[in-house]
C-alpha cells in the first residue's frame, strides 16, 4: 500500500513537472491545475510518511520560496505561474532538499538565461523561416527578453528530488 502511494505521488510531482516544462517552452504559461496537482501529491506522501517528515518545516520552507519569489513577481522577473510552481515542488524540498533544489535552480536558470541571450543575439536580423519550430520557437522567446523558468524548476527538481522516492 505505502509502496503504491510512494509512486502516485511522484507520480503527481515529477508528470506535472515535465508537462509545466513543455507547456511553458510552448506558450510562456503554467495552468494552476499543475502546482494544485503537485500539492496534493505531496499532500498524499505526507499522509504516508507522516512519521518521518517535519511537516511544518516543510510548510516553512514553500512560504519562504513564495515570499521569496512574489517579490521576484512583483518586480517583474518571474510570472505567475513561476512563483506557483516553485511554491508547489517547495512543500516536497523539506530542510535537507531546500539547499541543492535552490542551488540547481539557480545554475540551470542562469545557463537558460544566457543561453536565450546568446539566441537572441544570433538570431537578430536573421530570416529564421528556414529553420525548424523548435528553433523558430526559441528564437521567438528569445526575442522577446521572456524566460520560460518552468524547465529550470522542473531541471532542478528532477536533480534533487528522486533521492525522495528511489533512496
Amino acid at each position: 500500500m505505502i509502496l503504491a502511494a510512494k509512486f502516485v505521488a511522484a507520480g503527481m510531482l515529477f508528470l506535472p513537472l515535465l508537462y509545466a516544462a513543455i507547456q511553458d517552452f510552448r506558450a510562456m504559461r503554467i495552468a494552476n491545475w499543475i502546482s494544485v496537482l503537485i500539492a496534493a501529491g505531496f499532500a498524499l506522501f505526507a499522509a504516508t510518511h507522516w512519521q518521518m517528515l517535519n511537516f511544518s518545516m516543510h510548510l516553512l520552507i514553500a512560504a519562504v520560496l513564495f515570499a521569496i519569489t512574489y517579490g521576484f513577481w512583483l518586480l517583474g522577473w518571474l510570472g505567475g505561474g513561476d512563483v506557483k510552481l516553485i511554491t508547489a515542488v517547495g512543500l516536497w524540498l523539506g530542510p535537507v532538499y531546500a539547499f541543492p533544489f535552490i542551488v540547481m535552480l539557480a545554475v540551470s536558470s542562469s545557463l537558460l538565461s544566457i543561453g536565450l541571450l546568446i539566441v537572441r543575439r544570433w538570431a537578430a536580423g536573421r530570416d529564421m523561416s528556414g529553420y525548424s519550430p523548435s528553433m523558430q520557437r526559441i528564437a521567438g522567446i528569445a526575442g522577446t527578453g521572456a524566460c520560460p523558468y518552468g524547465i529550470p524548476i522542473c531541471l532542478a527538481a528532477f536533480a534533487t528530488l528522486p533521492e525522495l522516492f528511489f533512496a
